[in-house]
């Protein structure tokens, strides 16, 4: 969330033309405006809930948001981090029948302002169920560990690389910072091979935090011309 670009409300992931129907909001909005600034704000057929004051600062971070509206209890609950921070009972209890417009992403298309979102949206991901909160929860987690919604993508982005006199190689990544977490570091001398085949130096370097470091040793460099790394999370 962009500091202090995002007055009143803005939209992350909205529609107004559901089952036919016109300014009828679904989705989750950031919203800042008066007392209850800095909150999320879901939405299920027009009615509302927020998160508390505060719980989405514009402070240029990241957070994961997540909406979960279950028609046969209805029931409509939001989350931020993979904790839950509002919910509703008595809401909308059937199926959806059509989405008749578009659904948006960084913008709210209501009352005539600007609703645009000042910010990144990334990994965005729609079900066909409602999640449970161990569920989101697990989303949330997976998305600290690198790992997307399609549960892919286990390997990570490797940030620095130095090559050192003694012909040992430095690598430094981004990482998980849960303590439990440990990373393969791959390497081969081309890009033909598939990466599940590529000789690992060490499959056990422990996480260091946001960001991980590793020294391959001296001489390394010996090993051909032409070296490609791969960091893999365990």
């Amino acid at each position: 969330i962009e500091p202090d670009e995002n007055p009143e409300y803005n939209g992350l992931f909205m529609t107004r033309t559901i089952d036919a129907q016109t300014n009828n909001s679904w989705g989750l909005a950031f919203e800042n405006t008066g007392a209850a600034a800095n909150h999320l704000d879901s939405r299920v057929d027009k009615a509302g809930i927020d998160s508390p004051a505060d719980t989405l600062s514009p402070d240029g971070g990241w957070y994961h948001v997540a909406m979960v509206w279950d028609g046969a209890l209805g029931e409509h609950r939001q989350y931020i981090n993979g904790v839950e921070t509002a919910m509703a009972t008595g809401v909308l209890s059937r199926q959806i029948l059509q989405t008749s417009g578009p659904w948006f992403i960084g913008y709210d298309d209501c009352c005539g302002g600007n609703r645009d979102f000042s910010g990144l949206i990334d990994d965005i991901g729609l079900w066909n169920q409602a999640l449970t909160g161990s569920e989101v929860m697990a989303i949330y987690e997976d998305g600290l560990g690198g790992t997307g919604i399609g549960g892919s993508s286990q390997i990570f982005q490797i940030t620095d690389f130095v090559v050192n006199p003694d012909g040992s190689v430095d690598l430094t990544w981004n990482s998980d910072p849960r303590e439990d977490v440990s990373y393969a570091v791959l390497y081969n001398t081309d890009l033909e091979t598939p990466v599940e085949l590529w000789p690992d130096i060490d499959d056990g370097v422990v996480t260091g935090g946001e960001t991980t470091s590793f020294n391959t040793g001296p001489g390394f460099t010996a090993n051909g011309p032409d070296l490609f790394f791969v960091v893999r999370k365990n």
